[in-house]
């Protein structure tokens, strides 16, 4: 089962027109990208795994590091690639997806899906709708019935207005419009965005905390990032004084970043994303570590359609989780613009508002064809 091949491309997919994300104010996205790998073994096996990319000397520069660790070592040792795979990682952060392929093709060749090869036997979990814009309350809740209308039970709803007030607003509609027939999230943001945003209120202790209490009496689920990276020491002082729970570290990678949030408890919600923070096998670790701890790990998952399928199977395996995010927010972002310009068909949110495992080994993804062509073609021209 030794590899014999890995080939990694950067990979774009146009938007129908510009999506404002809240993390990024005032830059709008016009495409999703991603890195998109591909490992095949000398039995003809193939393994395909995905995340974020900054662009194609990105892409080429995780292909050049990357083979000398991956070509010809045993599909079976995946602790030990993913050991090489963490000190690459130093260098060139988001190289997960390499990882992420031999999960794949580890799966296949045993004929299981990821979540099997990780000791479970869950096959679903319940969806939120994931909004990344923000909207004021009418139309807001207009997005929300629509979502529901996809099936979906859950929302998570996004800060960025000029005041918290106008944000509570929109919480307060929702909740009066929809009372307990719809779980309720929210996200502030707060952590740190993206550079070149435009201007955005910077929220301190109090404010994070005013914010928190009101958002409990509103039966909010919980409430993500509400103070800067460089302060997440005091979301662990906000924790113990509010009646929600806290949530955040959605970007740091491996263990030993997420050491300090788990050993300080300044989450009671902890994020990973398998496409940012470590690949299947430092997430597992971190979650091991979280969930032992008392916290709840519950996956980040705004990258693309594969790495959405990725984290659903590692999200099945955890004791904590009973959500998967899943982005929505239609009319630029719909369900299918977002999954299914790199996969084709793997996910549904059934009348249930529950998403289900495909019912192939490995992540079980069926990928474009032009995007197979494009990946396979890097390692051709590499």
């Amino acid at each position: 089962m030794r590899i014999r091949k890995l080939d990694v491309a950067y990979v774009e997919m146009a938007l129908e027109g510009l999506f404002w994300p809240t993390w990024s104010p005032g830059i709008g996205e016009s495409k999703v990208i991603a890195v998109v790998a591909r490992v095949e073994t000398e039995d003809g096996i193939e393994g395909w795994g995905a995340g974020d990319c900054s662009g194609p000397t990105a892409a080429a520069l995780i292909r050049e590091r990357c083979r000398p660790l991956v070509v010809g070592r045993d599909l079976r040792d995946i602790e030990g690639l993913y050991v090489e795979l963490e000190r690459a990682s130093h260098e060139y952060r988001w190289l997960w997806c390499v990882e992420l392929a031999c999960w794949d093709a580890l799966g296949i060749a045993r004929d299981d899906s990821v979540a099997g090869l990780l000791g479970t036997d869950r096959r679903e979990l319940k969806a939120y709708a994931s909004f990344g814009e923000r909207r004021d309350a009418a139309t807001r809740k207009e997005d929300v019935a629509r979502a529901m209308e996809a099936g979906f039970t859950a929302v998570k709803l996004r800060f960025r207005h000029d005041s918290v007030k106008a944000d509570l607003e929109v919480v307060e509609e929702v909740r009066g419009m929809f009372g307990d027939s719809v779980d309720l999230m929210v996200d502030a943001n707060q952590s740190l965005v993206a550079p070149g945003s435009s201007k955005y209120q910077v929220w301190d202790f109090k404010t994070a905390r005013y914010v928190a209490d009101a958002l409990a009496e509103l039966d909010v689920l919980w409430l993500e990032e509400p103070l800067p990276e460089d302060r997440e020491g005091d979301a662990s002082r906000l924790r113990d004084l509010v009646n929600i729970p806290i949530s955040g570290g959605e970007l740091r990678t491996g263990l030993r970043e997420y050491w300090d949030l788990i050993a300080g408890r300044h989450y009671d919600i902890l994020q990973p994303d398998v496409t940012y923070g470590g690949g299947i096998s430092g997430c597992r670790r971190i979650a091991h570590v979280a969930e032992g701890a008392g916290l709840a790990v519950i996956p980040h998952c705004w990258s693309n359609g594969l790495g959405l399928l990725a984290n659903l199977h590692f999200a099945c395996s955890l004791r904590s989780c009973n959500y998967i995010e899943v982005p929505y927010d239609p009319p630029v972002l719909p369900l299918d613009t977002f999954l299914f310009p790199l996969v084709e068909g793997s996910l549904r949110v059934d009348a249930d508002g529950m998403v289900r495992l495909p019912d192939r080994p490995g992540f079980g993804a069926v990928l474009r064809e032009d995007v197979v062509e494009q990946v396979r073609a890097s390692g051709a021209s590499a």
